[in-house]
């Protein structure tokens, strides 16, 4: 996705921020036959010096049978 210069953030720190405070996000997945997008809460943690996002998603939601398949 282009990104314009005068958006571009370079700064990690501020999109951790970011996240930890609109934590609410949308998961999206798809497969040649299948799309769906889920809003999911996230977490943002720290792991051994590299960001990773959390969240879960009930087996029972549609969405989880997208991304068994991957």
């Amino acid at each position: 996705m282009y990104i314009p210069p005068y958006y571009k953030n370079n700064d990690p720190q501020v999109s951790i921020e970011l996240i930890k405070e609109n934590s609410f996000g949308l998961l999206i997945s798809s497969d040649t036959s299948y799309s769906c997008a889920t809003h999911l809460p996230f977490l943002c943690r720290e792991e051994k010096g590299h960001f990773r996002l959390f969240t879960h998603l009930a087996k029972a939601n549609p969405h989880s049978g997208v991304l068994l398949d991957i």
